[in-house]
């Protein structure tokens, strides 16, 4: 299902409206508690943590690796790049950026790696010796978007 808004206001509406009478669904908000992962800054003034390259845009991760040139830790909803989102691809689970860090920053962020054999230990020791993040799990209420059948 595609769905592109180019209106000035009222795409969420326009959405919703569309998800109804296409495919016969509506959704509601919930609060739902679930596991999640809390990044927290453990010490400030990291060395990994390096201003933006100014007009550079590139954000990828492959094995043991994670960079970016010019992106904020967390881009909001929905995230499609920032290390938070990153973080959620790879820990599987929701990841709640409480940083308070708005800016953008060039990351590169390596630890070892081998193929098949993910090293989420490692990876959370680089961010905290690199960044100076931390991932802190705990279970918490999140809000979720609930789809159901229309009326």
């Amino acid at each position: 299902f595609d769905f592109v808004a180019t209106l000035p206001q009222g795409s969420r509406e326009a959405f919703q409206r569309e998800l109804k009478a296409k495919l016969g669904l509506v959704g509601r908000p919930a609060a739902e508690n679930m596991d999640v992962l809390l990044l927290k800054v453990s010490h400030a003034n990291a060395p990994g943590l390096k201003p933006a390259i100014a007009g550079k845009s590139d954000t990828y991760w492959k094995l043991g690796i994670y960079h970016s040139s010019n992106v904020a830790i967390d881009t909001g909803a929905p995230r499609f790049e920032g290390l938070a989102h990153f973080l959620e691809y790879y820990f599987k689970a929701p990841v709640i950026d409480q940083t308070g860090l708005i800016q953008h920053f060039s990351i590169d962020l390596r630890w070892r790696e081998e193929s098949g054999h993910p090293n989420p230990e490692g990876l959370k020791q680089a961010m905290l010796d690199r960044l100076g993040l931390e991932l802190m799990p705990t279970n918490m209420p999140v809000e979720i978007l609930v789809m159901d059948k229309a009326q």
